[in-house]
């Protein structure tokens, strides 16, 4: 398989993703989100697909900058042994995480929730 690193990583960041333990930021595109190591950036953006459809795109860039890898959710569904769709499901789950993060989204959830006072809601 010739995308068996990249599913490894999408499948690591997805889990390190869910258990709070990547700082995503917002990148420089509107819909793009990355975390950056001592020599990479992982970059997680959207992107229009055919026939109107959503792809997300996952971009490694050395300290220079320079795109060393790029994948979209599109090829490692067409990888032999995977699942219709399960790239899909994965890396529209993983941006949205990471878009929840670099935004502060639960932040902001907790904060309007304190200031309601959540407890006192009958539901």
């Amino acid at each position: 398989m010739a995308l068996t690193r990249p599913m490894r990583l999408v499948k690591t960041l997805y889990d390190k993703s869910r258990a709070g333990h990547v700082d995503w930021q917002v990148g420089i595109g509107d819909d793009e989100f990355q975390v950056s190591s001592a020599e990479y950036t992982i970059k997680i953006s959207t992107k229009a697909g055919r026939q109107g459809s959503t792809d997300y795109v996952i971009a490694v860039l050395n300290d220079e900058g320079t795109v060393v890898d790029r994948f979209t959710d599109v090829e490692l569904d067409s990888e032999e042994g995977s699942q219709l769709g399960q790239w899909y499901g994965t890396m529209r789950e993983l941006h949205d995480m990471a878009r929840r993060h670099a935004r502060g989204a639960d932040k902001a959830l907790d904060a309007i929730l304190k200031e309601l006072g959540e407890d006192d809601i009958p539901f």
